[in-house]
């Protein structure tokens, strides 16, 4: 399957690392936004497998703008995962607490890259929100 991934990130250097990232780990297509309006616009234009936001934007929160993006009709068929540079200590745990889906810790690499996958998956099968 070939997975079409939204990776959206206001950090220059944390988007094109997680980019080479994904696109050496999977058969997949990675599309990127840097700001707000990138994201809802790509979202606007075309449905993905995957999107992973950024928890912690300037302009918006990824919760927050995961919400704007739920009134999308394109938005249906999206499992939803969140990127932080957080380390995993209480305020990760916090943000997991709070029920907003899966946290993957940047910067990604092959053990976070299946964890999302495992996360998918689960989606996909119905046993888990996205």
């Amino acid at each position: 399957m070939m997975y079409q991934i939204l990776l959206i990130d206001d950090n220059h250097d944390d988007l094109v690392q997680s980019e080479r990232a994904l696109t050496r780990e999977l058969n997949c297509r990675v599309h990127t936004a840097s700001t707000v309006l990138d994201a809802i616009t790509a979202c606007e234009a075309q449905s993905y497998d995957i999107i992973l936001i950024d928890v912690h934007m300037p302009e918006l929160s990824g919760p927050r703008l995961k919400a704007l993006l739920d009134h999308l009709q394109t938005m249906a068929s999206a499992c939803v995962m969140y990127l932080t540079g957080i380390p995993p200590d209480h305020r990760l745990h916090q943000l997991v607490a709070n029920n907003i889906g899966a946290v993957l810790v940047k910067p990604l690499d092959h053990a976070r890259i299946q964890e999302m996958l495992f996360h998918h998956e689960l989606w996909a099968d119905g046993l888990q929100d996205c």
